[in-house]
């Protein structure tokens, strides 16, 4: 899957001019792209939209059956805005209060830490921000870790 996602950005990049594509992150199995336009297909170079429209369907999810293929790319979240710190650490949302958001911070509690864009945005811009796991004893409910418990910090 790897090849075929570097396979996919290289070829999208090649058929849009480069001020209306642009890689964020790319995972094992995710890709995250900005396009200047609303839809992937107005982003292509004229004279590559034939043989854009003749190969999508190699590479891209095209309606609600086909999004259960292997290997295709699917459109899991759409957003006008996003940071990456780092591989599995990242936030996208539509830019405004109450609305939709797609976060990962692989490694941290998403229960006990407030994941906000000014969270990210402050560690983006060099703040130093920990979030911290507690692990509780099952049989104890007051939270307190015991001897031989791990409390774990993250940057974020």
């Amino acid at each position: 899957m790897k090849r075929r996602a570097a396979q996919r950005q290289t070829s999208g990049a090649a058929q849009s001019r480069p001020r209306d594509f642009k890689l964020i992150q790319m995972d094992t199995d995710s890709s995250y792209m900005a396009i200047s336009e609303d839809r992937l297909e107005d982003v292509v170079r004229p004279e590559l939209k034939t043989e854009f429209e003749a190969k999508k369907r190699e590479w891209l999810a095209w309606d609600k059956w086909s999004g259960r293929t292997p290997g295709l790319f699917k459109k899991e979240f759409e957003g006008s805005r996003m940071i990456t710190l780092c591989s599995k650490c990242y936030f996208a949302d539509e830019g405004e209060v109450d609305a939709k958001q797609k976060f990962s911070t692989k490694g941290t509690s998403k229960t006990q830490n407030e994941l906000t864009w000014q969270r990210f945005k402050k560690a983006l811009e060099g703040s130093r921000d920990m979030a911290t796991n507690r692990f509780q004893d099952a049989g104890r409910t007051d939270g307190h870790i015991q001897a031989g418990q791990a409390g774990a910090e993250r940057v974020l």
